[in-house]
């Protein structure tokens, strides 16, 4: 089952066992590998693709499948897995390859192909040497042939086969042979697969062949002569009554002669004519089986010889015939199999600077009696070549005489091609080894000095006299000297030769100041050390920069680990997957940068408040793309649930280390000046409303919170009273001044003592314009004291003090309350002594002094009211005038644009749009009819990143439209002046569109029908009705002109086109008609011919040959007629439909659902495999051309069919519903 996004399985059913013998269910399916790779089978599933092939499995190697599992939307949720254990499978296979032999030594082998154990036996000879590792393995001539083996398998096609011949000496052989390998590639178990057998192995079978066929042609010639004598002898000595039994002998003889092995004599007597025919006949069939074993080892060379690329022939010198086997004809590729071969057709494919060689070779070896070797090329007319290799012999008669050649004749282009590949090789690493900065020693490992590179006798500044010495303890010596360390440089090389296998890697440090890292590998060929490899690079600048570094490092870790923000690198992906973040990253988000890095613990993504990540996410990719910076503003949600205001500023950044985009930048905390700005914001607003609407305004929006707390604080530590502001229902606005332990600590802490305290308090601060209230709380029976602040005579907030007590307050009154409220009592009494007295008098005076306070404050909260209402509705008034001055100056200068054209118009109109409403940007759009389509004629240039008006209207649907096609669905003006607030009807900007912070939008009507829809947005301010009336006054005045343009260039077009318009629609129908009637006579004629002569010739097979023909192919040629048929139907349709202007449709009554299904059965029959799912309305009848119906209908289904191809199952529907009164018929596909 699919776990997430990124694919991640779980197994939720399955019969593997993990180690504890348990179904492995629960088990985990990484996406991704541990070294971060990507699973190869979770990614060809979620590419809806089906897996084959070797996976790991819970706890071993199996052959899988993997299918993926689809939900009815087609998206993936899971997979389906079936597989069987390698080493189950692994095991029948090794069985049947172990068994396999080719010829006398050869053998099947298979190696691993790839990974860390590449070159290791998999199946070797009958699996002696299963699990040892050959990659090393050298041939006689020092070639790592198992590596030029294995690399030319893999880039094998699936069934595609390539050759390796190499030289192969086994201990105790005198001299090496040569060997054939002929190799394929098993991709989903990564096996080479080889077989190998030595090459005069396989020239021995052309030998035995030769053999066979001069034996087996003397056998049946003296067989025939000794039958002959021994029939006439016997005609001598028998009587007439036995003439006839020798006749049939003699004429199977004859014909046994001839070659005919299964003939058989047929006489049964018991004399001597009876016991030599048995005997003939047991002859006969021995020779059979003889020939037939022949015959077989003859195809089994050829199949040897396809494998190896050898062919062999033979030159008859006797009657200059030439006789090749059949692979000689595939090497020679030009000449036809079982052409006749001659001397001219071979030295007319060879070379032409290789024809002398040859030809002198073969006149030399005509004289030789040894075995003759020559490489030679052929050159074909494409100018490709291909290398031969070829051995022969000369054959001679008791006499001397030589009476033909045998040998063989090998392909060995590719080894040609390795051999050179080779040699480019040895050159590159030669000259690699001296480009190479790096000084390079090779030494044996009996201490001599095999190879040195210029570059390590220079920096080290090595004579000449000990490199030509050899000596590796000379010069070890030389270089000890050098060295600050003797002593450890002696104690390490000493360390280094008592383990042959041991490597270094470490720094080497000499007496000038110089510092160079020094490696030491072994030398391992054919898997054994044969000396050591040192490498020595000079690092001392290297080492000068890296401490220089650390130090810049340092210092700018120190800046970071004191920048108060957040420093960061991070991926641009959907999480901003963090590399780096700096430790201000726990003082802005609470949490560790180590457990945002890599989204350890949680993404940053996560962090940030849902209603801005889109946001963001659109304003860094449009910087990017324009190789811009970016600035954000948004809000972090931080590790304890804290909504934080932050600013980030970065950038794009490309890192060709890792070959990724990275974003890097700072971010820090701006919540208190955000905080801030809303309050001035608010207070703004609150002072701008009119007084009837002071119900709404609240005492925070008219004062600033730290004045008023700084206020408070310095009256209860003046007068020794606890003090707070509070709501009108008595919920704290204010921080407590000077509360007493009793009412803080305890009664506030007990739900009803708190309840009782808020009662309380809205009592005491009741609007009282005529001093304050004073009467002990209602909660712990202390002295309080209230004020009421107003605004307009409307109460917004109390100001109550208090807290304290006199004689009338006692422990006998308190104590019940405690026991009311469920506190401890004695704590309750203890905190009561401790609250501060006052006299009645003293407290009066003081609670005076706090009435007078509010009123002063209630005074300024109302002078600014009103002075804020003043301001607002000057300036309202002023940018009324303002609007109607400048609208009226526009529709002045819109009715004077006659010369204009449209585009002018509209471009004006939008530009003075957004100037009247103090908008930055803005649209103008065109309505159809129907009110369907926007087309868009012109937008703002600062609406889009990189200024640039549209030239060419953008037609959009209604329908698809968020916003901007709310204004004609409503029919009246939108005002959205918090755009980033959450409406359903937002559908998204355009990727490169600005970011939209509010936004207007008006419909123009001409009657009751929307011709325009003007758009306006970011206006600093709000817009409100004045900019609705601005906005369409403007733009229908605007309309007006428009309608004025269009009218008189109608006019004027067709009274200047009127004549010119007729001539060119005349021409246009005459020329119509005529290609009418060509297109008519070329369907009729050309394509009529064709049909009838595929329709008719499949005719007359099906008829004359019905008892030869197969049903299947029956079938076919009825397709064929059938097709021909219809096409023949869909041509006179196509007539009808070309002379409808001329001639009546013959209408009647046609079964459209009768003429689907025959069109899908006709498509499924050619796409037997394609999984459609067809869903036709039965008994939908029309009138209409039944064969223009079927062509319409046809169209229609075969696109349908088509265009649905690429689903894995195709959904088709056929129908017809009502609407308005109409039968509309439709087809539907999921393509």
């Amino acid at each position: 089952q699919r776990m997430n996004e990124n694919g991640d399985m779980l197994r939720v059913a399955t019969t593997i066992r993990n180690d504890d013998d348990l179904r492995a269910i629960g088990t985990y399916i990484p996406a991704n590998n541990p070294d971060g790779t990507p699973n190869q089978v979770i990614s060809t599933i979620l590419n809806g693709n089906t897996y084959l092939g070797r996976a790991y499995v819970v706890n071993d190697w199996y052959l899988t499948a993997y299918k993926p599992i689809l939900d009815n939307s087609q998206n993936i949720i899971g997979m389906l897995y079936v597989g069987m254990k390698l080493e189950h499978l692994e095991e029948r296979v090794r069985k049947a390859i172990i068994n396999t032999k080719v010829g006398d030594s050869g053998y099947v082998f298979v190696l691993l192909g790839t990974g860390a154990d590449q070159g290791q036996y998999i199946i070797s000879k009958e699996g002696i040497r299963d699990g040892e590792n050959i990659w090393n393995s050298v041939d006689a001539s020092g070639e790592f042939f198992i590596r030029t083996l294995i690399a030319k398998a893999l880039i094998l096609e699936p069934e595609q086969l390539d050759t390796i011949r190499y030289l192969w000496q086994n201990p105790g052989e005198p001299n090496p042979r040569w060997k054939i390998a002929r190799l394929s590639y098993y991709q989903p178990w990564d096996w080479v697969i080889g077989i190998s057998a030595y090459e005069d192995e396989l020239q021995v079978y052309t030998s035995v062949l030769d053999d066979g066929k001069n034996k087996m042609t003397g056998i049946l010639g003296i067989t025939g002569i000794l039958l002959s004598i021994l029939m006439g002898i016997s005609g001598l000595l028998i009587a007439n009554s036995i003439t006839n039994p020798i006749r049939r002998m003699t004429k199977v003889v004859e014909i046994i002669a001839q070659g005919d092995l299964n003939q058989e004599l047929n006489i049964h007597s018991k004399d001597e004519i009876g016991i030599l025919a048995a005997s003939f006949n047991q002859m006969t069939i021995q020779l059979r089986e003889t020939v037939n074993a022949l015959i077989s080892s003859e195809e089994s060379l050829k199949k040897a010889q396809q494998i190896a690329i050898i062919g062999n022939w033979e030159i008859n010198f006797i009657n200059d015939e030439i006789t090749w086997s059949d692979e000689m004809y595939r090497i020679y590729e030009k000449i036809p199999l079982g052409t006749n071969i001659s001397g001219k057709m071979i030295f007319k494919l060879i070379h032409p600077d290789d024809r002398d060689l040859v030809k002198n070779t073969h006149l030399y070896s005509r004289n030789q009696k040894a075995i003759i070797e020559i490489d030679y090329r052929l050159q074909f007319s494409n100018g490709r070549t291909k290398y031969l290799h070829e051995r022969s012999e000369t054959i001679f008669d008791s006499a001397g005489n030589a009476i033909k050649k045998i040998g063989t004749t090998q392909d060995v282009s590719a080894q040609k091609y390795i051999e050179r590949k080779n040699l480019e090789l040895v050159a590159t690493l030669e000259g690699t080894l001296e480009a190479t900065d790096n000084g390079i020693l090779v030494v044996s490992h009996d201490s001599k000095i095999i190879l040195t590179n210029h570059r390590f006798v220079q920096m080290l500044h090595i004579p000449e006299t000990i490199i030509a010495s050899h000596d590796n303890k000379k010069l070890l010596e030389f270089i000890k000297e050098q060295t600050i360390d003797p002593d450890k440089f002696v104690r390490i090389v000493k360390k280094i030769n008592q383990d042959p296998n041991a490597e270094l890697f470490d720094i080497l440090a000499l007496k000038d100041g110089r510092t160079f890292e020094r490696a030491s590998l072994p030398m391992i060929l054919d898997g054994n050390v044969n000396g050591r490899v040192w490498s020595f690079r000079e690092i001392t600048e290297r080492i000068k920069a890296e401490s220089e570094l650390k130090e810049r490092q340092r210092e700018h870790e120190t800046l970071l680990m004191n920048l108060p923000g957040l420093a960061y690198r991070c991926k641009n992906d959907q999480y901003f997957t963090m590399e780096f973040v700096s430790d201000g990253c726990f003082a802005l988000t609470g949490y560790e940068p180590a457990e945002l890095i890599n989204n350890k613990l949680v993404p940053y993504s996560d962090l940030v408040f849902f209603e801005d990540r889109d946001r963001i996410h659109k304003i860094i990719n449009l910087a990017i793309k324009n190789k811009e910076s970016f600035t954000l503003t948004y809000r972090l949600i931080t590790r304890k649930g804290e909504i934080r205001w932050v600013w980030e500023q970065g950038t794009g950044v490309f890192s060709t280390k890792d070959n990724q985009f990275f974003l890097e930048g700072y971010i820090t905390d701006i919540t208190n000046l955000k905080l801030t700005e809303e309050a001035l914001e608010k207070r703004i607003i609150a002072l701008t409303k009119p007084l009837e609407d002071s119900g709404n305004v609240v005492f925070e929006e008219l004062f600033n919170l730290s004045e008023i707390q700084k206020l408070q604080d310095d009256f209860a530590a003046a007068t020794g009273v606890a003090s707070i502001i509070t709501h009108i229902d008595g919920s704290p606005i204010t921080k407590p001044s000077h509360f007493c332990r009793l009412c803080r600590d305890i009664i506030r802490k007990t739900e009803k003592g708190l309840s009782n305290c808020y009662k309380s308090d809205a009592k005491i601060g009741n609007l009282n314009f005529t001093g304050p209230t004073i009467q002990p709380c209602l909660s712990g029976g202390l002295w309080d004291a209230g004020a009421a602040i107003s605004v307009g005579g409307k109460h917004i907030a109390n100001w109550l003090i208090g807290q304290i007590r006199d004689e009338t307050q006692t422990i006998e009154k308190i104590r019940p309350y405690a026991q009311e409220i469920n506190a401890d009592e004695d704590q309750v009494i203890e905190a009561f002594l401790e609250v501060p007295s006052m006299s009645k008098e003293k407290f009066s005076q003081v609670s005076q002094a706090l009435f007078t306070l509010a009123s002063q404050l209630s005074s300024i909260a109302y002078q600014n009211v009103q002075q804020a209402r003043f301001i607002a509705e000057n300036k309202n008034t002023e940018e009324i005038l303002r609007q109607n001055s400048e609208r009226i100056e526009a529709l002045l200068h819109l009715n004077q644009m006659t010369d204009a054209n449209l585009q002018q118009v509209v471009d004006y109109a939008l530009d003075k749009a957004v100037f009247l409403t103090h908008s930055k940007i803005g649209y103008l759009a065109f309505l159809n009819d129907d009110e369907s389509v926007l087309s868009m004629v012109s937008w703002s240039s600062q609406s889009t990143i990189g200024n640039a008006r549209s030239e060419k209207p953008s037609k959009l649907a209604v329908r698809d439209l968020g916003l901007l096609g709310e204004s004609v669905r409503q029919r009246k003006a939108i005002i959205i002046n918090d755009y980033d607030a959450p409406n359903l009807s937002k559908k998204g900007v355009p990727s490169d569109h600005v970011t939209i912070s509010r936004y207007l939008s008006i419909p123009v009507f001409v009657g009751k029908q929307i011709v325009l829809v003007a758009g306006v947005g970011n206006k600093e301010k709000v817009y409100d009705e004045n900019d609705i009336q601005q906005l369409t006054l403007l733009l229908e005045g605007m309309w007006r002109l428009i309608e004025r343009i269009r009218s008189e260039e109608q006019l004027k077009h067709y009274s200047e086109h009127l004549q010119d318009e007729v001539d060119f629609r005349t021409s246009e129908l005459q020329n119509a008609n005529q290609e009418l009637e060509t297109f008519s006579y070329s369907v009729s004629h050309d394509l009529r011919s064709h049909l009838r002569a595929m329709s008719g010739f499949s005719r007359i097979i099906l008829d004359e040959s019905v008892d030869k023909l197969d049903n299947t192919n029956k079938t076919y040629l009825e397709n064929i007629i059938l097709a021909s048929q219809q096409m023949n139907s869909l041509i006179d349709d196509l007539l009808e439909l070309s002379h409808i202007s001329h001639a009546e449709m013959e209408i009647e009554s046609v079964n459209l659902s009768d003429l689907a299904h025959l069109i899908v059965d006709e498509y499924m029959k050619e796409h037997p495999n394609r999984d459609v799912h067809i869903s036709i309305q039965e008994a939908i009848i029309v009138q209409g051309s039944k064969g223009l119906l079927k062509v319409a209908l046809e169209n229609l289904l075969t696109n349908a069919l088509k265009y649905s191809s690429k689903k894995s199952r195709a959904d088709i529907i056929f129908g017809s519903q009502q609407i308005e009164e109409k039968t509309i018929y439709f087809i539907r596909d999921n393509g």
